[in-house]
């Protein structure tokens, strides 16, 4: 099989990502990385000159996979905007629920990379940060008083949940969305009343 440079780059980027979803990124190296991607290792380093650059892309791919992701379940959800603003909490749910979710792949990386200030931690903060963006702008059209500090508590609440299901499990996890959905439902109800 003659797989192209783009091809080949791919396979280890993919075969990178979940290594490091299994098994964490200091207990990976690049000799096992190569041969479960059945790469030579110098066609490895020719794409990722080092781990450091290898853990950079695997996040930088896995985020903007995770945005693609999370944006299109959002806007198929339908409703009124504080309808679609509480969905998150179904997509959420619908990404704990997924046979391939053991963890939360940003929230773990970053535990690991965070006393080295590594460039990786960039785009595993990304996300969280592009979520804050979507739902600022349902909350902002769902007329809520305050909108900022409501997705603000929103953000926490989904960042407890994660939490939870990162350290207690997936049902764990799905468990407590439900707490939270309660809970910004309260908050959606007193930011309608402020107007």
């Amino acid at each position: 099989m003659n797989l192209k440079t783009s091809d080949l780059k791919k396979k280890v980027l993919i075969t990178a990502a979940d290594l490091f979803y299994r098994k964490g990124v200091h207990n990976v190296g690049v000799n096992e990385i190569a041969a479960t991607s059945e790469v030579a290792k110098m066609t490895l380093y020719k794409y990722f000159p080092s781990k450091d650059q290898l853990i950079v892309e695997v996040m930088r791919y896995r985020s903007e996979e995770w945005q693609h992701w999370f944006r299109e379940s959002m806007n198929k959800r339908e409703g009124t905007p504080v309808e679609r603003l509480l969905a998150i909490f179904d997509v959420m749910e619908e990404w704990f629920s997924n046979s391939d979710f053991q963890k939360c792949p940003f929230s773990t990386t970053a535990a690991e990379l965070a006393s080295t200030n590594h460039p990786a931690l960039e785009f595993c903060i990304e996300p969280m940060t592009a979520s804050y963006s979507f739902l600022l702008r349902l909350s902002e059209e769902a007329r809520i008083h305050n909108y900022q500090e409501f997705t603000q508590y929103v953000i926490l609440l989904i960042g407890g949940c994660t939490m939870i299901a990162n350290l207690q499990g997936k049902s764990a996890g799905i468990a407590a969305l439900e707490s939270a959905r309660k809970a910004a439902s309260i908050l959606v109800t007193n930011g309608m009343k402020a107007r």
